[in-house]
Formats: C-alpha cells, structure tokens, sequence
C-alpha cells in the first residue's frame, strides 16, 4: 500500500475547524504509520480523511 504523494502535503496543513470526539477502529499497521509521523499524527490522520 502507498500513500500518494499529495497526501503528504495535505498532512502539513493546519485544520481549523472544531473537532468531534469518536471511536474509530484501523488496522493496526495504519495506526503505527501515522504515529510514526510523531505529534498531532491524529490531526494528520483527520487532514487526509477529510481531502
């Protein structure tokens, strides 16, 4: 699996819009990637999603 490219970009951006509280489930792999990316790595998760 491959992030594209313009995903990186779309994760630098900064989201100001009020945030929701949930419980989503992701594989595990997922999860350890985005964290990988170090601090806000859910905010980044929400940048992508949302693009």
């Amino acid at each position: 699996m491959r992030i594209p490219d313009d995903w990186y970009q779309i994760a630098r951006e900064r989201g100001r819009v009020a945030k929701t509280r949930v419980t989503l489930r992701l594989d595990a792999d997922v999860v350890a990637f985005f964290r990988s990316m170090g601090p806000d790595w859910q905010a980044r998760v929400n940048r992508i999603v949302s693009a």
